[in-house]
Formats: structure tokens, sequence, C-alpha cells
């Protein structure tokens, strides 16, 4: 099951590159789109660090349920702060912390992947689905949509173990 998770990862990586490649190319310098167990820890140990006060690279911010997007209502990734090594990461005052265990994961996955703490392979993947939601329309009610699918497919990967 978990190798059907990483292709359906790597069909994603492909799709979303080859979508960008007429607008942002991957400079050839670009890391494998291929993954590994040994990846994927990389990731899991920038997230679990971010959770202790060991890391400073994801600051916490928190704000009232009205700044909060409606896409992201309990946390959201606000992206790269004024220090490009530092994500910012929104969370929601007003929500209960039953809706935030899988939200503030899921955002630290991302804030991790963005910030390069858990490697070139997943700052690429990160990379791509920012890009790809860019080329999203103006009125789409997701900006997030590719980021979100990304974020999916490795909760799906983490939850089967």
């Amino acid at each position: 099951m978990l190798v059907k998770v990483l292709l359906t990862l790597a069909a994603l990586v492909a799709i979303m590159s080859a979508s960008a490649a007429a607008q942002s190319p991957i400079p050839a310098s670009a890391p494998s789109t291929a993954f590994g167990p040994k990846d994927m820890r990389a990731l899991l140990q920038a997230v679990h660090c971010e959770l202790t006060p060991h890391c400073k690279q994801v600051q916490v911010q928190f704000k009232a349920a009205s700044q909060m997007p409606l896409y992201h209502p309990v946390v959201h990734y606000a992206g790269l702060g004024g220090d490009p090594r530092v994500a910012v990461l929104w969370v929601n005052s007003d929500a209960s912390s039953a809706s935030m265990k899988d939200a503030i994961f899921n955002g630290m996955l991302l804030a991790c992947m963005d910030d390069g703490e858990a490697g070139p392979k997943w700052k690429t993947f990160y990379d791509l689905a920012a890009a790809a939601d860019g080329r999203l329309p103006a009125n789409t009610a997701d900006p997030y949509l590719n980021r979100h699918k990304l974020v999916q497919i490795i909760d799906t990967a983490v939850h089967m173990h």
C-alpha cells in the first residue's frame, strides 16, 4: 500500500511538473522527484522537531477566527516570513483542540517542506504544488488546492503505519 501511495505522489508531481514546464521550468540541478523511506523520515523528523522547543524554523501566530481564511479555518500555512528560512503558521485561537491535531500536522508538513527543513526533495515537491496553485483561476475556492493534494498523499502514507 505504501508503494501505491508513493507512486500516486510521483504521478502528482509529474502532472504538476508537466503543467509547470512552460511557465517555470525546474532547473536541471533540481533533486529527483523519486523518494523513499529516508526522505519520508526526514520530513517527519522536521515536523516532529518543530513541535518541540528545539527547532524554531516555524513561527506560530495565533489569530482570531475572523482572520483565518475560509479554506483554512483552523490552521493556515501563511508562507515564509521576512526571513526565508522561517515559515509562518497561523493558528485559530478560537478553534477546539479536537480540530487542531490534524490541522497543525498538515500545516507543519507544508511549512517544513517550504522552508527547506525537510530537505531539497520536499522543497521541490512544495514548489511544484505552489506553482500549480499559482496558475489556478483567481476565484478558486481553495488557492492551496495542489498543496492540499500533496498533504493528503503524505497523510495517507503516514496514517497507514
